[in-house]
This record gives structure tokens, sequence and C-alpha cells, in this order.
């Protein structure tokens, strides 16, 4: 079965749409710090939080054009995809499209990934990923489902190693 355009670029216009939201919101943040920064009265450390207050001026501006490359691909996305909906199908498909690939995507994944570990410190304890259970989400992380008037294609993909595959097959 071929992949559609929608199959193709969700992960990628989900991955863009967060990154722009943690762009936004780190430059909100610095541009807040900026402005919180007083220099004047500051005697000797002047200089300093001058300096300081323009470096957090700077990287605000960076990562705000930095923001705007995923905003761009989430936009075009989701512009081409509007379209296709309102030409071939309707617009609550694809959004049901999006709800149910979320709710998959969260009812796949495991969760017990790690567990704690104490270590010869009594006081600490350390946290141990399950490389097995790591691949497998990361596996099912891929999976889309797409509701169209006249069907519904769920593609999940296998992983590729043999212990992934069999607990794969017990859900």
């Amino acid at each position: 079965m071929n992949r559609n355009y929608y199959q193709t670029t969700l992960n990628l216009t989900i991955h863009s749409a967060v990154l722009a939201l943690a762009g936004i919101a780190s430059v909100s943040l610095l541009a807040f710090a900026s402005h919180s920064i007083t220099v004047s009265d500051a005697g000797f450390f002047e200089p300093l939080s001058l300096w300081l207050k323009n470096l957090l001026q700077v990287l605000a501006i960076c990562i705000a054009f930095a923001t705007c490359v995923p905003m761009t691909i989430f936009y075009n996305a989701c512009q081409h995809e509007y379209h296709r909906a309102t030409q071939n199908d309707s617009v609550s498909n694809y959004l049901k499209s999006i709800c149910q690939t979320v709710h998959m995507k969260r009812f796949l994944r495991q969760d017990e990934s790690s567990e704690y570990i104490d270590t010869s410190d009594s006081r600490q304890s350390s946290k141990r990923y399950n490389p097995i259970l790591v691949t497998f989400n990361r596996t099912m992380a891929k999976t889309v489902i797409d509701i169209r008037k006249d069907s519904v294609a769920v593609i999940i993909n296998y992983p590729k190693t043999l212990t992934n595959t069999k607990r794969y097959l017990k859900i």
C-alpha cells in the first residue's frame, strides 16, 4: 500500500509544531529575562549586567529566526492537507485522524521502560532504561491512522528485533 501525503508527513508536522511552540516559549522567556535586568545603579556590575542583557536579546532574536523554519513547515503541511481535505474529504475526518493517531500512539507506548536501581550509596537510586522497550516505543511512535469518508487506514510498523516483535504480538 502506498502512503499518501498525510501518512508520510504527519510525524513531521507534529514535531515541527512542538519545536515551534518550544521556540516561541523560549523567545518569550528570554525577552522577559532581558527586560527584567536593570542596568542603571548596578555599580560595579553595570558592564556585566549590560552584557548579559544584550546577550539575552541576541539569543531571543536568533531563536526567533530559528523558530520560523518549523513554523513554516507546520503551516505549509497543514495548509496542503486542509486543501486536500476540503476537496476530497471533510476537515472533520482530518481532525479525527489526528486525534485517533495520538490516542493510538499513547495506547501502544510501553511505560515500564525504566526502573530504579539502588546504588552502593543508599541515599541515591539511579534510573536504568530498558533498550528493548526504547526501540519498541520508537517504532510504535511512527503509527498513523488515516480516516477518509470511504476507508480507514491504520499503519503500524513492526519492530525489527525478535523480542520487540514478540512484545508487539502480545498487545
